[in-house]
């Protein structure tokens, strides 16, 4: 049986192509098939592709019409034979000195899935700058998927991307793991479900793959709304991966991580909405998804600030906002809703925020504007609301501060 197999979808990379395809046709010592799916390119890809295919045993399928990420891996796990598989985007690159070493522990180990480390760099028109943000810090024991799951998540090192292990085909058989088809984040419900769903996961912290950041890839591009699309649909797919496993087992003991790891999702969520859409939107998923989330929210924060607050700062006839950020995206309606109108908005460097925000002016904090106002809701995050309060007070604000974060 063949070790392993390798699914590159392609898809306009002719600038990275070579560098993937060169990183993976060096692995030694390795049985392997190479999937490469071109997904209807309009440059040069399919072509050298093709160069590639008279030099090495490299398998090429191309879709009918371009379809994207998720379906393009799933062809490929439809043909993959390898008894391991590993997913590679073809704008990023492996190292190929160090997968035989992978295969030998999967087989060692008897492992459903293995993780090891990246390194994710930027690419820009002339210099290349390495970053270290997904490598993993912690050891991690050889375990059942729902623990390792649990380590990560505790550790925040649980990242939801997929070219960062190697799978057994047999398992993603067995459990039908495949990619959800048309979304954006289709990897997050995918590593979530092989997770849960794992007998044993380990982790190598060795480098075997290396991730590029660059401004024409599909997550570097501003579809707010069809990040945020994507998201929604991979939670609710993860909120029934975890009531069908519930069914198996008792989750009780993993609930805590579960959900703070399902709450991050709902972070990016809101992140994607609040930098795509400042109002209702067309896309009536996104829209139900917000709207339910931000009665939620506007709850919590009735809950937070307390009837007797809101009763004195309807009394405060200037009320005006520190903060432009995410936090205060939720705030300012909340505010609204309740009747109090926020007349001005305050931040401490006025270069790094827009010049408005739902139609009112953003400045820089000075004492000459703050003390206009009679109160100032501080609407930033807990690690940030002491050092903003303290500079409110150093420059001798005399009305009300209020601190309000979500």
């Amino acid at each position: 049986m063949i070790d392993l197999t390798i699914i590159i979808p392609v898809y306009n990379v002719e600038d990275y192509l070579e560098e993937c395809l060169d990183s993976v046709v060096q692995i030694s010592d390795v049985s392997m098939q190479v999937i490469c799916i071109d997904d209807c390119s309009t440059d040069s890809s399919y072509y050298i592709l093709q160069r590639y295919r008279e030099q090495y045993p490299i398998e090429i399928y191309v879709n009918e019409q371009n379809r994207g990420l998720a379906y393009t891996r799933n062809v490929g796990l439809q043909y993959a034979i390898g008894r391991y598989v590993m997913f590679v985007d073809s704008d990023d690159y492996i190292n190929p000195s160090v997968i035989s070493s992978f295969i030998k522990k999967m087989k060692s180990d008897e492992l459903d899935l293995l993780y090891f480390d990246v390194e994710e760099f930027i690419n820009g028109n002339r210099n290349i700058e390495v970053i270290t943000k997904r490598k993993r810090k912690y050891s991690y024991p050889i375990k059942c998927g729902l623990d390792i799951f649990d380590l990560m998540v505790k550790k925040g090192e649980m990242f939801g991307c997929v070219w960062d292990g190697m799978y057994r085909k047999e398992f993603l058989s067995k459990h039908n793991l495949q990619f959800l088809d048309g979304i954006l984040h289709e990897d997050i419900p995918f590593t979530f479900a092989a997770l849960l769903n794992a007998s044993k996961v380990g982790v190598m912290l060795e480098t075997g793959y290396y991730y590029r950041q660059r401004s024409g890839s599909i997550l570097h591009q501003p579809n707010y709304l069809k990040r945020a699309r994507g998201l929604i649909i991979g939670y609710a797919q993860m909120i029934c991966t975890w009531n069908y496993i519930s069914t198996k087992m008792d989750l009780s003991e993993y609930e805590s991580s579960i959900n703070r790891y399902l709450d991050s999702i709902v972070s990016m969520i809101e992140t994607n909405y609040l930098e795509g859409c400042s109002g209702d939107c067309e896309d009536a998923i996104v829209n139900h998804f917000m709207t339910n989330f931000r009665i939620n929210t506007y709850r919590k924060l009735k809950e937070i600030v307390g009837s007797g607050l809101l009763q004195e700062m309807e009394k405060y006839k200037r009320v005006s906002l520190y903060g432009a950020g995410n936090i205060a995206k939720k705030v300012l309606p909340f505010l609204a809703s309740e009747g109090i109108e926020v007349s001005a908005i305050f931040v401490t460097d006025i270069e790094n925020n827009p010049n408005t925000m739902n139609g009112i002016p953003v400045l820089q904090y000075e004492t000459k504007y703050g003390n206009e106002y009679d109160a100032i809701v501080v609407a930033v995050s807990q690690q940030l609301q002491k050092a903003i309060v303290d500079r409110l007070l150093e420059l001798n604000y005399q009305g009300k501060i209020i601190t309000l974060t979500v």
